[in-house]
C-alpha cells in the first residue's frame, strides 16, 4: 500500500501535466474547431483528426503497448496483488463504480471485466492520468522464477485504477489466474487487446453531476477501448468536453437545453456515437442512457466445399478494424463509410488467376477501373496500371492457406509497408500487422 501511495504523488504530477496537454476532439493538433459547427461536421471533424492519443509528451509504457498491440509484440512488466476484497474497485480512480453513483452497481460498472473481478491498477506510465482507464490488456506469466511460488496463465484484465508501485496491481481473483498465487512479485508479458463488451447494451454514458444546463461531468464505459476524445450535442449543438480525471470527462454545454447526444474517439482512432442519448437534457445526476446493443452475428449460411473461396476476378469489399470499409471515392481512397455499394466494391486481380491464396501477389481494381496504389507512403485510385506500385502481397492473419470470404487479411505494398486505416484515413507508412492493418474480406454475393 505504501507502494501504491508513493505512485499517486507521481499520478498527481501527470495529471497536471495532462491538464496543460490533453486536448478535446475539437482541440487535438490538426482537427478543426467544433465549437460553431453542426453536430455532423464535428464528427467529421472527429474522424478526420489522426492523432491517436493527446500530447501529453511521455515516453510511457502505454505508449509502447500500443505499439507492441499492433507490431504483435508483448511488453515485459512486474505484477503485485492489489486486494482480496470483491468490492475494491470502489472508490478507484478511473470512477467505473463511483460509490455516490451505487458502487458496483452503477450504471458505469456493467463491464464483465467488473463482474469477474478481471480488472488492475495501472503504475503511472501505463495509467497516464486517467487515459488508460477502460483499457484493456492481455497479462501472461510464463512460470519464470518469482518472489512466490506459482505456475503458467494469462488473462485479460481491465484497467480501472491508478497508484501501482509495480505494472499491474491486480485484484486477487485475476492476479491468481495468472500466475497460481495470491501474493508476490511475477514477471509479467503484456500487450493491448480489444475488450469484451456487455452483451446486454451498447456504450453507456453516465451523469455524476447532473441537473445543470450550463456543467455537467460524465463517465462512459462498456467500450472496446479507452476513450482518448468526447463531445457532447445538445440539440444539434456540439460542445467539446475534456477529461477530469480518470475516465470522466466534463463540458459546458451553455445553458443548452433539448435531446442530447454523445461522440466519442477511442484509443485506437475509432468514433463512436450514443445519438438522442437523452430526450431533455440537463438530467439528473446518476442519470445513465445507452447505445444499442451489438446485434447478434447471423450464422454464416452452410455453402458447397469451395463457394467461400476468394478467386481472382471476384468481387471483394475489405473492412477494416473501425467497421468502416475501403472506399475509392474518385481517386481518393479512404475508410469513411460502412457502405456495401459501387464505391466500396473491389475486383481483386492474381497474377496466374485462380484461388487466391496467402502470399499470393494481387492487384486490386476498384469501381472506376483504376487500381488501389501506393506511392511513397500514400494510398491513392488514379491509375490502372498493373505495376509494382499497384502489387499487394495478401496475407491471412490466420496463417497460409487460401483466403476465403471472412477472413482477416494484411495488404503489403512493394514498400514491405502495410495497408493501414487510421481512423478514416488510409495510408501506407509502418511495417506493423496490428488491428489498423487488418481487413476482413468479403465476396459480393
Amino acid at each position: 500500500m505504501a507502494g501504491r501511495q508513493a505512485a499517486l504523488v507521481l499520478a498527481a504530477a501527470a495529471v497536471a501535466a495532462l491538464a496543460r496537454n490533453q486536448g478535446n476532439i475539437a482541440g487535438f493538433p490538426g482537427a478543426p474547431a467544433c465549437a460553431s459547427t453542426s453536430a455532423v461536421a464535428c464528427d467529421n471533424s472527429l474522424l478526420q483528426t489522426h492523432s491517436r492519443r493527446s500530447t501529453l509528451s511521455i515516453d510511457s509504457a502505454a505508449d509502447h503497448a500500443a505499439d507492441a498491440g499492433r507490431s504483435g509484440t508483448a511488453l515485459s512488466g512486474r505484477m503485485t496483488m492489489w486486494s482480496d476484497s470483491p468490492t475494491t474497485i470502489v472508490g478507484g480512480s478511473c470512477e467505473f463504480a463511483n460509490a455516490a453513483q451505487g458502487g458496483i452497481e452503477a450504471p458505469s460498472a456493467t463491464s464483465p471485466y467488473i463482474a469477474r473481478r478481471a480488472y488492475c491498477a495501472a503504475d503511472d506510465a501505463l495509467y497516464r492520468a486517467g487515459a488508460a482507464c477502460g483499457s484493456c490488456f492481455k497479462v501472461s506469466y510464463d512460470g519464470s522464477p518469482a518472489t512466490d511460488q506459482g505456475r503458467p496463465g494469462s488473462l485479460v484484465v481491465q484497467i480501472v485504477d491508478s497508484g501501482s508501485a509495480k505494472t499491474f496491481d491486480c485484484q486477487v481473483d485475476a492476479f491468481e489466474a495468472i500466475t497460481g498465487a495470491r501474493t508476490g512479485i511475477f514477471p509479467i508479458a503484456y500487450e493491448p487487446v480489444d475488450c469484451e463488451l456487455n452483451p446486454a447494451s451498447g456504450p453507456v454514458a453516465t451523469v455524476l453531476d447532473g441537473m445543470n444546463a450550463w456543467y455537467t461531468k460524465v463517465i462512459f464505459s462498456n467500450l472496446p477501448q479507452a476513450v482518448d476524445a468526447a463531445e457532447i450535442t445538445v440539440e444539434d449543438r456540439p460542445f467539446s468536453m475534456s477529461r477530469v480525471g480518470g475516465a470522466t470527462w466534463q463540458a459546458s454545454p451553455g445553458g443548452a437545453t433539448g435531446v442530447a447526444g454523445f461522440a466519442l474517439r477511442l484509443d485506437g482512432g475509432a468514433v463512436v456515437r450514443l445519438d438522442a442519448c437523452f430526450g431533455a437534457w440537463p438530467v439528473a445526476t446518476t442519470a445513465s442512457c445507452a447505445g444499442e446493443a451489438a446485434p447478434e452475428p447471423e450464422p454464416e449460411p452452410e455453402q458447397e466445399d469451395g463457394a467461400q473461396c476468394v478467386k481472382s476476378g471476384d468481387t471483394v469489399f475489405l473492412r477494416a478494424h473501425t467497421g468502416k470499409r475501403l472506399t475509392a471515392q474518385g481517386t481518393a481512397v479512404h475508410a469513411k463509410w460502412n457502405h456495401q455499394g459501387g464505391w466500396q466494391e473491389w475486383t481483386i486481380e492474381r497474377v496466374g488467376g485462380g484461388d487466391v491464396s496467402s502470399g499470393d501477389v494481387v492487384y486490386l481494381k476498384a469501381h472506376t477501373g483504376k487500381r488501389l496504389t501506393v506511392q511513397g507512403t500514400q494510398v491513392h485510385a488514379k491509375w490502372s496500371h498493373q505495376g509494382s506500385w499497384q502489387r499487394f502481397t495478401i496475407e491471412r492473419e490466420a496463417g497460409g492457406g487460401k483466403v476465403s470470404n471472412g477472413d482477416s487479411v494484411l495488404l503489403r505494398a512493394h514498400t514491405g509497408k502495410y495497408l493501414t486505416v487510421q481512423g478514416r484515413a488510409v495510408h501506407a507508412k509502418w511495417a506493423h500487422r496490428g488491428a489498423w492493418q487488418r481487413f476482413v474480406v468479403e465476396k459480393k454475393d
